[in-house]
């Protein structure tokens, strides 16, 4: 099969990313559904399994909530949302990376996967930011753990989002022939 995107940054690639980057926005902004209902993390990963391991595609998601972030505002715990979507692009990096290293079909696992795991490390690390940034909760470990369970629907709601868009994205990745997607050139393609 003919491979979607070239090595070298081409239009298919800008309009892409374009395209990422504008859902990305939207959805944070005046798409905006509710309390941690983003889709910024699976952007992350989709960017990574369509284009292939590209190193600025790290910096997708931060670029999205820096805009964002312009327009609906922020505090200061933007150092730990922005940092915790830099941990995004580096885990979808890192192992859409090994899984075309490791292998030469795509799963819907290893789609999932990268997905899943920034969703618990910006959870946690956001979470670790609202005790040390803020007087929400008390500087200890009881403080830490009282904004975990408090966050437990922030998770929830991420989770889901996210879980729902990659599933959508891999059946669509792996079942719609028209979209032309398989055979990445980092040579992963589709698997059931």
């Amino acid at each position: 099969m003919k491979k979607l995107i070239t090595s070298k940054v081409n239009l298919k690639t800008i309009i892409l990313v374009s395209i990422l980057f504008f859902v990305g926005l939207a959805t944070r902004t005046f798409l905006h559904i509710g309390p941690n209902v983003e889709f910024v993390t699976a952007i992350s990963v989709i960017g990574f399994v369509l284009i292939g391991t590209k190193a600025y595609l790290m910096f997708l998601p931060l670029a999205i909530i820096i805009l964002s972030d312009l327009i609906i505002g922020n505090t200061i715990i933007y150092i730990f949302t922005w940092s915790g979507f830099i941990f995004t692009g580096l885990i979808s990096f890192v192992l859409i990376k090994l899984v075309a290293k490791a292998r030469s079909k795509l799963s819907y696992f290893s789609t999932i996967a990268p997905g899943v795991i920034s969703v618990v490390v910006f959870y946690l690390w956001t979470n670790f930011g609202v005790v040390v940034t803020t007087m929400m909760y008390s500087k200890d470990i009881f403080g830490l753990l009282n904004s975990y369970i408090n966050a437990l629907p922030f998770l929830r709601n991420q989770f889901l989002t996210t879980f729902v868009a990659l599933s959508i994205f891999w059946f669509a990745y792996s079942y719609l022939p028209k979209l032309n997607l398989a055979n990445r050139e980092h040579n992963v393609s589709p698997s059931n």
